[in-house]
């Protein structure tokens, strides 16, 4: 297996014939999901794929619908895009994930304290909470999108 490590906003992938390519939990720091897309999918070879997870979080004034399959920010990219793509619901294990990060954080905080980590717990413990409320109030959702190499976007 090779593995790069890139800065994909800035720089191309080396190669050009992958047959996947996995990003999880990344499409949002890369800006344009379409663009993004478009660059990776062009450094698949025919028969290629791409692994894409994502969350979904319902935020105020979303309707509830873009939790759905078939609504997510993901989705309308990919439908915009005319790919073919499969959608798998994980939802239900990262709802459960994050409480579990939450209560955990709190446990180990004395742990952390005592090592001089203080800081990395309430960063954590912030960020495990924002999840929480989510995932407690269900307007959290995961979702893997398996996509194939489209030869029409090249």
């Amino acid at each position: 297996m090779n593995f790069h490590c890139v800065d994909l906003i800035r720089d191309e992938l080396p190669g050009g014939d992958y047959d996947v390519i996995v990003a999880i939990d990344s499409i949002y720091f890369m800006g344009d999901y379409g663009a993004m897309l478009r660059k990776l999918n062009a450094t698949l070879k025919p028969g290629g794929r791409m692994i894409v997870a994502a969350f979904q979080v319902k935020e105020e004034g979303d309707p509830y619908t873009i939790l759905e399959p078939g609504h997510t920010h993901m989705d309308q990219v990919l439908k915009s895009l005319s790919w073919d793509y499969e959608q798998h619901d994980f939802t239900p294990n990262v709802r459960n994930h994050w409480i579990k990060n939450y209560e955990y954080s709190h446990r180990l905080k004395a742990d952390f304290e005592a090592e001089g980590n203080a800081f990395l717990c309430e960063a954590r413990m912030a960020e495990n909470g924002w999840f929480k409320d989510h995932a407690e109030r269900e307007t959290l959702v995961r979702y893997i999108y398996q996509i194939e190499y489209n030869p029409a976007v090249i």
